[in-house]
């Protein structure tokens, strides 16, 4: 991925060790505030795949050994494709508005139509579709924007909406309270790599060294066999000098090349300068670093069903309530089918000889639906014996 403005660290900037540091603490805070929500929105996804995932696993090992049926009848992706159909048919779209008297309906209007074409040229509805699509299931989906040259061989760089396939790669500040992520101040990306293709990537990063796999500090991050690669998402906050000037401008006063003639600083206060940092990161190494020219973390959620309970906030869709009547109802069907199944069928009473010429088909009556069956009449005291009957 490119961004925009990569830049390496300078003397006197953050190091990379407290970045790492800094790094592993917020993945460690992302597992044990969403842990719960993760390990939950797993169940639901494999639940909504169908089949034995429906089942309790004693149940199912049991039926097997006695060779009962196992019938699932999986309704839930019918149920979900009514909600995400209904979000297909009604996109949302960003809407550019003029607010005040210095507004410009004109410059509202063109930066309109930039976004659309932003929109139209990312397939902004992928993203759109598959984050809905996720938060209706499990709780919790997300988007993100990025950079990407426009060419292999130009300088210049356009905006790209981007999909995010599995929402589980995803982890957010988990202090964030705000619908839309804007009050984040980091998050993650994951890519779980085998070792091999690391360090075929990148030969000379320490993650490659085996034998941290084995200590504590990269628990989770380094195995035997993979490799955690993460994107990391860090917000840097410094405090600056925020001035007013007499033409009525304002700004950082560190931003200030010169004075312009006439002008004088007639206000000043301390204002908070916000940095949005982009790292790839293993536990260990920094691959690659950029700082993103935005104000906000550009990884954005979309969220279902939301239980705040002390702080702990619970997540879901509507697959986790679904389960026991699913469960119970598959459980239903499948003792049905079963004791039709065990059901005798009454057996043909005729006279002695009646098959005679046709066993074959009399013998399969039980088990195949005959549009005709023939029987050989038998005469008694010179009367014919009525038909087979059951």
């Amino acid at each position: 991925m490119d961004y925009e403005n990569e830049v390496e660290a300078k003397p006197g900037e953050e190091k990379d060790d407290d970045i790492l540091l800094a790094a592993r603490k917020h993945y460690t805070l992302c597992q044990d505030a969403d842990g719960t929500n993760r390990t939950d929105a797993l169940d639901d996804l494999r639940f909504l795949q169908g089949g034995e995932n429906q089942w309790d696993q004693r149940a199912v090992a049991a039926r097997k050994r006695d060779g009962r049926p196992i019938i699932t009848v999986n309704d839930l992706p019918s149920f979900l494709h009514q909600i995400t159909n209904d979000q297909r048919q009604n996109r949302p779209s960003i809407k550019v508005s003029p607010v005040d008297d210095g507004a410009d309906i004109e410059t509202a209007k063109t930066r309109q139509g930039m976004i659309r074409h932003i929109e139209y040229d990312s397939n902004a509805d992928i993203a759109y579709d598959r984050s809905v699509n996720s938060a209706a299931a499990i709780g919790f989906g997300y988007w993100r924007l990025v950079t990407e040259y426009e060419t292999a061989t130009s300088f210049n760089q356009k905006i790209m909406f981007k999909s995010i396939r599995n929402a589980l790669s995803v982890k957010l500040d988990p202090l964030s309270t705000e619908p839309d992520g804007s009050d984040s101040q980091f998050a993650f990306i994951e890519c779980l790599m085998s070792r091999d293709d690391f360090k075929r990537e990148y030969p000379k990063a320490k993650a490659g060294d085996s034998t941290l796999a084995g200590t504590s500090d990269y628990a989770g991050w380094l195995s035997d066999s993979t490799v955690l690669v993460c994107e990391y998402y860090c917000i840097k906050k410094t405090v600056e000098d925020v001035v007013l000037l007499s033409n009525g401008e304002d700004g950082f006063k560190k931003d200030l090349v010169s004075m312009p003639e006439g002008v004088e600083v007639i206000q000043t206060r301390k204002g908070e300068r916000r940095q949005v940092m982009w790292y790839k990161i293993t536990g260990v190494d920094i691959l690659e670093r950029a700082e993103i020219k935005c104000k906000w973390i550009p990884v954005f959620p979309v969220y279902g069903d939301e239980i705040d309970i002390e702080g702990k906030v619970a997540r879901s869709g509507i697959i986790r309530n679904a389960k026991g009547p699913c469960t119970a109802y598959n459980v239903m069907i499948s003792s049905a089918t079963e004791e039709v199944a065990l059901r005798t069928k009454a057996p043909y009473i005729g006279a002695e000889g009646f098959m005679e010429g046709h066993e074959d088909e009399w013998a399969q009556a039980n088990s195949r639906a005959f549009p005709a069956l023939e029987y050989k009449a038998t005469a008694v005291d010179g009367k014919l014996t009525p038909p087979p009957q059951r």
